[in-house]
């Protein structure tokens, strides 16, 4: 079953006004995808009590309970890593690594998975800098909220930053209302929020370039995840955009979906959906495959909040949490969210995505999406490019 683009193949009138109904400042490409049903996708339970909280980078899972401890679990060895018995709030986890927050902000400190030791780095930050609670961490990069007047007279504002405990460096990301903000790597992406309009900003931290990915007119545009490379968000329906290649696709054509996709996670060459209806999914980019992930029990579609690191899709399963073990169809599945200690983000080859067979005029408008992997001869996904005015 064809998900995506039927209308385009189509053309017509009908394929234009799918083009403009999802409209967004740069050029949006649509990507067809195959329903799959092979082979089938393992799922295991991982943690049968209540998670309130759970982070998933690589194949590293921390979770936190409503009692005080927060756990770490490697999900390759399937097996507990540490239990922490502490009264912080987690905030990520990164490698052998989790940051968590105490005592609103005053005392942030990292854990150390396999000494077991703390370190309050709070005291790391420049003077005068009293962050209100560590967003995310990628390597020696932290990610925090500082709640700050912008001048002596006015009120007081959120502010995002970015600070490298090593380098001392400390970068202003935004000034402006910003929500659902992620690092991977040395990108930070976030939603920056005026009235209804959403706009869905990039920096990246080695060149320190501000980029703007999407903006809406509406308030649909939310829920942004990136992996270092790739950057998913939904806007009604989920899209991607490659970092390398400046390019967006969207992934579904919502006239087969018939409902929303609420959330899209990105590791590598896997993006996983979490839809009310379908449930969760999860798309190979390279074969545009896509998995539907089912209770092992009752063969019915998983449901709940996801995360995603390497080819381990993490889900909600009601109080507790299960894991999906994405098959490896080749590509790059095992970066994770790029989450690399110290060094940023893996280099990679890139190559674009040969694209599958079209008709000439079709062929007029293809384009490609920059890859990760040179050599791998699976990549199949076409893309069409539609007209601007």
């Amino acid at each position: 079953m064809v998900l995506s683009c039927k209308h385009l193949r189509q053309g017509g009138h009908d394929a234009q006004k799918l083009i403009d109904t999802f409209a967004s400042p740069a050029p949006v490409l649509l990507c067809s995808a195959v329903l799959a049903d092979d082979p089938p996708i393992e799922v295991f339970e991982v943690a049968p009590g209540r998670a309130r909280i759970f982070v998933v980078r690589g194949s590293r899972l921390a979770y936190q309970r409503d009692k005080p401890g927060i756990i770490v679990y490697d999900l390759a060895a399937r097996k507990e890593l540490a239990n922490f018995k502490v009264n912080h709030e987690l905030e990520d986890v990164d490698g052998d690594f989790i940051v968590t927050n105490g005592k609103g902000g005053e005392q942030i400190e990292t854990l150390n998975v396999k000494t077991q030791k703390s370190q309050i780095i709070t005291g790391k930050f420049p003077a005068g800098v009293k962050p209100n609670s560590v967003i995310e961490m990628s390597g020696d990069w932290f990610m925090f909220e500082w709640l700050r007047p912008s001048s002596p007279t006015a009120k007081q504002l959120t502010h995002k930053y970015a600070f490298n405990s090593t380098k001392k460096d400390l970068r202003l990301l935004t000034e402006e209302p910003a929500t659902d903000c992620h690092l991977a790597g040395n990108i930070v992406v976030w939603c920056g929020a005026k009235g209804e309009d959403r706009t869905l900003y990039m920096y990246d931290l080695s060149t320190s370039k501000q980029t703007t990915v999407a903006a809406t007119p509406p308030a649909i545009l939310a829920n942004p995840a990136t992996d270092g490379r790739r950057i998913v968000w939904t806007e009604t329906f989920p899209r991607l955009y490659d970092i390398s290649s400046g390019e967006t696709v969207m992934l579904l054509d919502g006239k087969e979906e018939k409902e929303e996709v609420r959330q899209a996670v990105v590791s590598g060459d896997w993006v996983g959906f979490s839809g009310s209806n379908s449930g969760v999914r999860a798309m190979h980019l390279p074969t545009r495959k896509i998995f539907t992930i089912k209770d092992p029990q009752s063969a019915k579609p998983l449901q709940g909040d996801i995360d995603i690191g390497d080819r381990y899709l993490v889900i909600r399963r009601g109080a507790g949490l299960a894991c999906a073990v994405l098959p490896d169809l080749g590509g790059d599945c095992t970066q994770g969210r790029g989450r690399v200690r110290g060094d940023g983000v893996r280099s990679g080859k890139t190559a674009p995505y040969p694209a599958s067979p079209m008709s000439t005029g079709e062929r007029s408008k293809s384009a490609v999406l920059a890859a990760d992997c040179a050599d791998d001869a699976d990549f199949r996904a076409a893309f069409i490019r539609p007209s601007r005015p």
